[in-house]
């Protein structure tokens, strides 16, 4: 390999390193962004008094949980790209100095054995003394002192297209360059996945703290609810013990207006006068208001007569209603037993046919394995028989 052409690839080589690096800055700055931009949606989620009230949006983490772990995985990528580019930058390094070395190498042995001839030729002429001189190359002018020498011109041999003096000097800046670089980019790295992490646990304690008031609230709110539907029962059972007094009071009140009535009658002398002074003289049929005494005997008793009447009407039709709920009822279960009876029947038949099912198969199991056993122990006759030929024609497909 010339110099020009190491030259070169060392151009070809700080290229390609300082466009990895600006590649790199992007893909950074990049996720910078678009943590910033999840950032800001979470403060803005947070900050919404609906989502505060309601509760969590699963939808928007779940969407969160997609997006960060794609992220991770394009990250995870980068990495690996960056990781295969400096790989492949330090392959390529390590060949071009394993050729330079080699290169240096043969020029150095081939300037020894230069030297050498000259020296072994010096000998021979008269400025051999002068040549003696150990201090002369010190008193004189460097034989090359940069590349602008002017005392250099083409034929001195000193000036090479594509030489590079400070080559050495440029490498160890560009591996202290990079080895900064590299640290930069693992200390921002390590910083964003710290942030990233506090932004987690931030989020995390925020969730806790909203399911911990979330269970509060039901806890109160189902101890109010519990406390009220107490209350509602005290008072249901109270209201139903006021109605069975009122109704209780009331009936007694009844009995007692009713018995009082009757001692009226039977005490009373308007009341027991006779009741045919009622009787119109002009119809006997009709009565007098201005004369009415009560009804007569015969008048009492048929109502009361009706009265008993309807009572035992009531108590017919009350006794019928029950009648009929115990119809209704014994109808219930015998139609509850019935359909017991007709599931445990379907259910009896479904395991029946199970069985039927299970031994069928079985039986067919048993006869393929018994064909594949006679197909197996057929197999060996490999011989044409007459039967073979007597099958032909004999398909009727």
């Amino acid at each position: 390999m010339s110099l020009a052409a190491a030259g070169t690839r060392i151009a070809s080589l700080d290229d390609t390193s300082q466009r990895s690096a600006v590649t790199e800055e992007e893909r950074e700055a990049r996720q910078i962004a678009e943590r910033r931009r999840r950032m800001d949606e979470r403060r803005e989620r947070f900050l919404d008094a609906r989502t505060r009230t309601i509760g969590v949006d699963v939808d928007a983490l779940a969407k969160q949980i997609a997006e960060k772990e794609e992220a991770k995985k394009r990250e995870k990528e980068e990495e690996m790209r960056y990781a295969e580019e400096q790989a492949r930058m330090e392959r390529a390094l390590a060949t071009y100095e394993s050729k330079l070395t080699a290169t240096r190498k043969r020029e150095v042995a081939q300037t020894a054995r230069s030297w050498k001839q000259q020296q072994v030729a010096a000998t021979m002429t008269a400025d051999y003394a002068a040549l003696r001189d150990k201090d002369a190359l010190k008193k004189e002018m460097p034989t090359r002192v940069g590349d602008r020498d002017t005392r250099l011109g083409a034929a001195s041999m000193q000036v090479f297209p594509g030489e590079d003096l400070k080559g050495a000097e440029r490498r160890a800046l560009q591996a202290v360059q990079m080895k900064e670089w590299c640290l930069q980019i693992y200390a921002e790295r390590a910083e964003a996945a710290a942030l990233e992490r506090d932004a987690d646990m931030q989020y995390a304690q925020y969730l806790k703290q909203v399911e911990a008031l979330r269970s509060e609230t039901d806890a109160a709110v189902a101890e109010e609810r519990k406390r009220e539907i107490m209350e509602a029962a005290a008072a249901n059972r109270r209201l139903a013990e006021e109605r069975r007094a009122k109704a209780k009071a009331d009936a007694e009140e009844a009995e007692r207006l009713g018995l009082h009535e009757v001692e009226n009658v039977l005490a009373s002398g308007l009341l027991l006068e006779d009741p045919e002074d009622g009787v119109s003289r002009a119809q006997s049929h009709r009565k007098r208001p201005d004369h009415y005494r009560g009804m007569s005997a015969e008048e009492r008793a048929e109502f009361h007569r009706g009265m008993m009447e309807q009572i035992a009407e009531k108590e017919a039709k009350k006794t019928e209603e029950r009648k009929e709920e115990l119809r209704g009822a014994a109808e219930e279960a015998r139609f509850l037993r019935t359909a017991a009876q007709v599931e445990a029947a379907h259910a009896r038949k479904a395991r029946e046919e199970g069985e039927a099912y299970r031994a069928q198969l079985a039986t067919q199991r048993a006869d393929a394995r018994d064909r594949a056993a006679k197909a197996k122990a057929g197999s060996n006759d490999w011989y044409v028989t007459d039967n073979f030929f007597s099958a032909f024609g004999a398909s009727d497909r």
